[in-house]
């Protein structure tokens, strides 16, 4: 795979890690028992952030997504 997103975490009382280019990062094992690693392509730097909400805001002019709306609405 070319891309993988992976959570890692860290200890909590460490502010931060930097991880450099080229270091393998171990992700598991196979079924016959060999390791599956990955190999980081740039310099990483964790630290315990939390993301503790994510949120969506649209904001259409579109007239025509209006309409369909209130259709929508309607047949509720």
């Amino acid at each position: 795979a070319k891309n993988m997103y992976i959570n890692i975490q860290i200890d909590e009382n460490i502010d931060f890690l930097t991880v450099d280019q080229g270091k393998l990062i171990v992700a598991g094992q196979n079924p016959d028992g060999s390791e599956i690693t990955y190999e980081t392509e740039e310099e990483i730097i964790l630290n315990n952030t939390v993301i503790s909400d994510l949120r969506t805001l649209f904001l259409s002019r579109n007239k025509y997504f209006e309409y369909i709306r209130e259709i929508l609405e309607q047949v509720k």
